[in-house]
């Protein structure tokens, strides 16, 4: 028996969208695409739904028949986990999850600014999710490989995590329409990318009052997370179709919302009680994080790296918590005090990121 190990796994992705949800990336878009070994993953998944399942009534036996069960739905689900968020992954991510995002060069060869936003439901792009394919490779021996394209990923959610003295990492999971292509070929693999890495030392915290100027907490920061859950509408993807098997795929995914939270955890100074009493007095606040790589992106004036804005929120809870290097509030902004202002004209959340990348996708 050969074992697929993780440190063998490897996957292929383009910067590309589908131009609809049941059109597939051409295989060119996978081969001149990104190749990367994440540090985790949990495997892709085919669960499937089957009517009528178990014994019928009057069927003479307490035991069910195999007869009595037919397949009508199958759904894929895949999850990547990267210790390192390099550059390019984290404009992707954030890309496929709040699908409106504006590219603009900056110096004359490979530095991009790529400014990402929630898309607006009303909009020309309307509320359907942007799905991509992915190749994944088991890696090992050719006979004994698992190769497959898998098909119609959306992004539901992604994290973005950082601490001092470790790497910026990147988690993803994503939902397929339940199918999964094992016959088309991949090849050549794209050459592994260059990863341009972020780590807890190159990171900035600000926080201030909505619409003033902004105070730099680096100084206490010991870990951050921002996380957005796009909801999609998974149930009502699956569409009656006459084409055998087809019907028991996902044919259309729409987005219902997409949720922000950002976490984070300073320590607590002896001097004063700030973060206690913007808690208190329900201060609205504005937050910014600055994650730098260090790395200059081309030949442009900014480095690889991104930045959270979060222009109108509320600190919901900061309750102190203890260890052997002291005291600290655990900071908590949940979705629902991330606001829509109408006195902000910016997007209750926006990612900018810098790196080397030209467009997404488009």
């Amino acid at each position: 028996m050969e074992v697929i190990r993780g440190g063998d796994l490897r996957i292929a992705l383009s910067h590309k969208a589908r131009t609809t949800y049941g059109t597939a990336l051409l295989v060119a878009d996978l081969t001149g695409g990104k190749s990367y070994r994440p540090a985790a993953a949990l495997l892709p998944e085919i669960t499937r739904r089957l009517a009528r399942e178990g014994n019928l009534p009057f069927s003479g036996h307490e035991f069910p028949l195999a007869a009595n069960e037919y397949e009508v739905q199958r759904d894929l689900s895949f999850s990547l986990n990267f210790e390192g968020a390099d550059s390019f992954l984290v404009a992707w991510a954030v890309a496929f999850a709040l699908q409106d995002i504006a590219s603009s060069q900056e110096g004359t060869t490979g530095h991009y600014t790529h400014t990402i936003k929630p898309s607006d439901p009303l909009g020309a792009a309307g509320m359907q999710a942007k799905v991509t394919d992915v190749f994944f490779d088991s890696g090992g021996p050719d006979a004994t490989r698992r190769k497959s394209i898998l098909t119609a990923l959306a992004t539901t959610r992604f994290a973005l995590s950082g601490r001092l003295g470790q790497l910026v990492s990147l988690a993803i999971d994503f939902l397929g329409d339940g199918g999964e292509d094992t016959s088309t070929a991949v090849s050549p693999l794209p050459a592994l990318a260059a990863e341009y890495l972020m780590t807890g030392q190159r990171v900035k915290l600000e926080l201030g009052d909505k619409g003033g100027a902004l105070t730099d907490y680096t100084d206490r920061l010991r870990e951050w997370a921002f996380t957005c859950d796009q909801q999609v509408d998974a149930e009502n993807g699956y569409i009656p179709d006459v084409t055998a098997g087809k019907g028991k795929l996902r044919q259309q995914l729409r987005f219902v919302r997409r949720a922000f939270s950002f976490d984070f955890s300073l320590f607590a100074d002896r001097a004063n009680t700030d973060i206690r009493d913007r808690v208190l007095a329900e201060t609205q606040s504005a937050i910014k994080l600055t994650v730098d790589s260090g790395i200059v992106a081309g030949t442009g004036t900014k480095n690889h790296g991104f930045e959270i804005s979060i222009p109108a929120c509320r600190l919901r809870e900061a309750p102190y918590d203890f260890d052997d290097a002291g005291a600290f509030y655990k900071v908590s902004v949940p979705s629902n005090q991330i606001y829509k202002d109408a006195a902000i004209t910016d997007s209750p959340v926006k990612v900018t990121v810098e790196n080397a990348q030209a467009s997404y996708l488009a």
